[in-house]
């Protein structure tokens, strides 16, 4: 099997039988690399290590051996924690969207973000009209007269709840 090493790392770049240079940038089955050249790497004949995780090897000159770079770890564990990271955003985001919230006199209204938005929105236009009370559609889709009070106090506590669930 032919390897492209680069001559300033040790680092094997490509394993392919068909290796080879041609006006100054090396080539193999369906792919061109400008970047190398024979300046920069060499072909050589040898047996990659089992399993060959590209250029996560090393190729050690001097006593002609792999060893498994540790910034090939790195990089998987820079991958993974940006899946993990990604996975626990996208759970968080959904737990918000499922927020409900009670108010002290029973009333249950939804606690993600929109329905925030909305209570927000609703205390103020009432303060500004001068009004008490406003009809609101709870979390189980009843029509219900509510005052600026328990919007307050339904904001409050989705607040809080998304608060609960946003740190991570």
């Amino acid at each position: 099997m032919k390897m492209a090493i680069e001559k300033a790392t040790g680092k094997v770049l490509y394993l392919d039988e068909s290796l080879h240079f041609r006006d100054n940038m090396l080539y193999g089955q369906g792919f061109m690399d400008s970047r190398m050249s024979p300046s920069t790497c060499e072909i050589i004949d040898s047996i990659p290590p089992q399993p060959w995780m590209g250029a996560g090897w090393k190729y050690d000159f001097n006593s002609a051996t792999f060893t498994q770079e540790q910034w090939w770890a790195d990089k998987y564990a820079e991958e993974e924690a940006v899946r993990q990271r990604a996975a626990a955003k996208k759970a968080r985001a959904e737990a918000v969207e499922k927020l409900l919230v009670t108010t002290a006199n029973g009333k249950e209204f939804n606690g993600d973000e929109v329905a925030q938005t909305r209570m927000a929105r609703a205390i103020l236009a009432l303060q500004a009209a001068n009004q008490e009370s406003t009809t609101w559609v709870l979390a189980d889709n009843t029509a219900t007269t509510v005052t600026i009070a328990e919007l307050k106090e339904a904001l409050i506590l989705a607040g809080q709840a998304q608060t609960n669930v946003w740190v991570i």
